[in-house]
């Protein structure tokens, strides 16, 4: 036994389920850091750009940029910070735009049932 798994299991007031998932770490896939659930096995025609520091492939580099941002913060040097910081900036502004335009479609959407429901 570890000792990350003898000291998951001497917090008092904890269950037995919560220690399990306490020791068995994160388990998303995504940018940040945590295992995989099965593998990746890009075509051979696609264009891969794979992280130098665990080897995941990403279709677009401001992905893997996002990537080391967030999994490999400590490790990053100055032009891939730059690189991270701008993919960033990008994404929320993306995000934002996309944010309003639902927005706009519920407010939309919510005063044509209205007009609907008054007319019948």
């Amino acid at each position: 036994m570890s000792e990350r798994d003898a000291a998951a299991e001497d917090v008092p007031g904890r269950s037995e389920q919560e220690a399990t998932a306490a020791t068995a770490g994160p388990t998303h896939v995504g940018t940040g850091p945590g295992p995989l659930e099965g593998g990746f096995d890009p075509p051979a025609s696609a264009d891969v750009f794979e992280c130098g520091y665990c080897g995941r492939p990403f279709a677009e580099e401001d992905l893997l940029a996002l990537h080391r941002g967030h999994a490999h913060s400590d490790q990053l040097s100055e032009p891939e910070q730059a690189a991270f910081e701008a993919a960033y900036e990008t994404e929320t502004g993306e995000m934002r735009r996309f944010q309003l335009k639902a927005a706009g479609l519920v407010v939309l959407l919510y005063f044509l049932l209205l007009m609907v429901y008054a007319l019948v």
